[in-house]
């Protein structure tokens, strides 16, 4: 067998893998957890979000990783049918970056309830507003690109906080656990 038919068809194993993968991780994104009751009050949802929230968190990764794979499987599939230069293949191309955009969106949806901390909400809404008001500009203004940095110091802030106090957090993740054992 040539070098490049093995290519080929590792290539065409490989991404068959990643499409099957891709459906079984949004099988268990959609399982993972029950949701929240139905006409819940503001109460419910907030001990909903406590008592599920681990579970909230991996449907929300695996909602974002299955589709990523599902899409690598399709852009494969154009790729093998040679139709990236066709309607076909541009369709596929759109239709996966709608599938990524509204995924990543509710995950975002998801993850933000769970995090309902004010100020990183307020910056995340300037965020987004700045996305809108300036989305038809090639360019940005130098202010907005300026006010980028903040997200960059706000991860570099949090990046150090995770490591500072990483002793307390495995701590208080011991005590969840047990105190999670000691219920059931």
């Amino acid at each position: 067998m040539s070098e490049n038919r093995r290519s080929k068809q590792s290539f065409c194993i490989l991404s068959g893998i990643s499409g099957i993968v891709g459906v079984m991780l949004i099988a268990v994104s959609f399982n993972i957890n029950p949701g929240p009751p139905r006409d819940a009050t503001s109460a419910e949802l907030m001990r909903f979000g406590q008592q599920y929230y681990a579970s909230v968190l991996w449907g929300a990764w695996l909602q974002a990783v299955g589709p990523a794979l599902i899409v690598l499987f399709a852009f494969s599939l154009v790729h093998l049918a040679g139709a990236t230069q066709r309607l076909s293949g541009w369709m596929t191309f759109f239709g996966a970056a709608t599938l990524m955009t509204v995924s990543l969106i509710e995950i975002t949806f998801y993850i933000s309830a769970l995090h309902v901390d004010p100020p990183m909400m307020l910056l995340a809404t300037a965020f987004a507003a700045l996305g809108v008001i300036f989305l038809l500009i090639l360019t940005l203004p130098a202010a907005v690109t300026a006010f980028a940095g903040v997200q960059a110091l706000w991860w570099l802030a949090a990046a150090l906080t995770l490591i500072v106090r990483s002793g307390r957090i495995v701590n208080n993740l011991k005590a969840k656990d047990v105190a999670t054992l000691q219920a059931v």
